[in-house]
């Protein structure tokens, strides 16, 4: 009898063992990876629910309007043609779902899966764009798309702009990226045939490359270098929109250098400052 006890007693603690070490290894397997792309739910989440997202591309794009018309009555007389240059992403097509897809899928971005999304051509417009453009073509103004999508993806490009009901929607007025992305040599082609009278984007790059080298640069005592001479020149001539997803505001964080994803979080919350003022 004394036994049958001790067995059944050694049994018991052997299942339990064995529960234990079960459940510890299942627990293992549900480990989730660490999430890669948080960072991107609160700005895409503003781009795509906010009122205050839609009413601020509304209003950039009539601030547009009324510079385009105040710049093709100075240019009118001299006789050239004119010309708008105009960013794609995040300035006439909204790629947010994209950017969700990152979250959801706890990716981050790669040239692959953002083929895969271009690919599919259902890119919808901002708010306030085809107004704008129409209003260019109405006042005798060619728009050009200079964008740093790759040249390969120029097909189904060309495709959303058309379903969308874009003016000049045609391999003369899309310029995409074929080496580099800086766009200037791209600005400096249409200047040679065009007056430009109005720049669009989402990133400083979009109307001046060096804007963007020189304002980043700061002094000893923690103040910004002045930009660039003529900032009158950038508000006559440069309309910027909003984008919180992505752009050099983030990139310039990691300092050139090349990171993994959960260094780059990192790298994003030493970035922040409790005490700086915004740059003015």
């Amino acid at each position: 009898m004394q036994i049958k006890k001790w067995s059944a007693l050694v049994l018991g603690a052997t299942l339990l063992v064995g529960a234990c070490g079960t459940q510890k290894s299942n627990t293992q397997t549900e480990v989730k990876p660490e999430p890669i792309s948080d960072h991107l739910v609160n700005s895409t989440l503003w781009f795509q629910r906010s009122y205050e997202a839609k009413y601020t591309f509304e209003q950039a794009y009539r601030h547009a309007g009324t510079l385009l018309e105040q710049n093709v009555q100075r240019a009118a007389s001299r006789g050239r043609r004119m010309a708008v240059i105009i960013d794609l992403d995040e300035t006439v097509l909204d790629n947010s779902p994209y950017e969700a897809r990152l979250v959801v899928n706890n990716e981050s971005y790669n040239e692959e899966s953002w083929a895969k999304w271009v690919n599919e051509r259902s890119a919808a417009v901002l708010p306030g764009v085809i107004h704008f453009i129409k209003k260019a073509e109405a006042l005798g103004v060619e728009v050009f798309y200079v964008s740093n999508r790759s040249v390969d993806l120029m097909e189904p490009t060309l495709d959303n702009l058309i379903q969308q009901g874009l003016p000049f929607a045609d391999g003369e007025h899309i310029l995409l990226k074929e080496g580099d992305s800086d766009k200037t040599e791209r600005r400096e082609r249409i200047k040679q045939t065009h007056r430009v009278v109005l720049v669009v984007g989402d990133q400083m790059e979009d109307f001046m490359l060096e804007y963007t080298q020189i304002y980043d640069e700061a002094t000893s005592d923690g103040s910004d270098r002045a930009p660039i001479s003529g900032v009158d020149s950038l508000s006559q001539y440069f309309v910027i929109l909003p984008n919180p997803m992505y752009g050099s505001f983030e990139r310039s964080t990691y300092n050139g250098n090349s990171v993994s994803e959960a260094e780059k979080m990192e790298y994003r919350k030493r970035a922040l400052n409790v005490n700086r003022k915004m740059k003015q």
